[in-house]
């Protein structure tokens, strides 16, 4: 565990970046579970020593805090790369029944019949890029939102996760692999890292 205090905090209160290397060995040991690299927020610090879930849904709803959070895919080898965002009005098209896009939180959506859309167009329309996976944690209006990227097996590789205004820029040895905007402001903790 790595205290908040010695985590260096963003300048502007949220871009930073997270660069580390890997090496998989043996991904099939242990692969029927979502393995744990690291986090940042909160922690059981119970008996379980080993943080690892078969059902990504009961990993976010028990580690709902993660800014961020990296895990190791249980199928197939991948990296998911997790933050928790607070959506902004215009990505109503996340709530998918009528119920959540009209509720009392989301006064700036409609509901069209089969989708859920801003009431008023703004200028620039958002929905033109396809926004990344998420998880609904089904709290409040914050989101589990991810990234997934392929990763060798028997082979070292540069990882580097760089958060700036909203896009993670994922590079893999120097390289950039994947571009992700997200649907709203990453909400940052004061939590230690794990």
């Amino acid at each position: 565990t790595i205290p908040n205090e010695e985590i260096v905090a963003p300048r502007n209160g949220f871009d930073y970046s997270i660069t580390f290397w890997i090496y998989i060995d043996d991904f099939y040991e242990n692969h029927t579970k979502w393995r744990h690299m690291f986090h940042k927020g909160t922690h059981n610090s119970g008996s379980q020593n080993i943080i690892d879930f078969e059902d990504w849904d009961e990993l976010a709803a028990t580690y709902r805090e993660q800014a961020p959070g990296c895990w190791l895919h249980p199928g197939v080898p991948k990296i998911r790369y997790a933050l928790v965002i607070q959506p902004n009005k215009e990505y109503c098209g996340i709530f998918h029944t009528k119920q959540l896009c009209e509720s009392d939180n989301h006064h700036y959506c409609s509901w069209d019949g089969s989708t859920c859309k801003l009431k008023q167009e703004h200028i620039e329309n958002l929905y033109k890029d396809e926004p990344i996976n998420y998880v609904d944690t089904n709290n409040g209006d914050t989101i589990l939102q991810y990234v997934d990227i392929d990763i060798p097996v028997k082979e070292i590789s540069h990882i580097a996760f760089v958060l700036n205004q909203k896009v993670l820029n994922v590079f893999q040895n120097g390289k950039l692999i994947q571009t992700a905007k997200f649907m709203g402001d990453p909400i940052t903790n004061r939590s230690d890292l794990h």
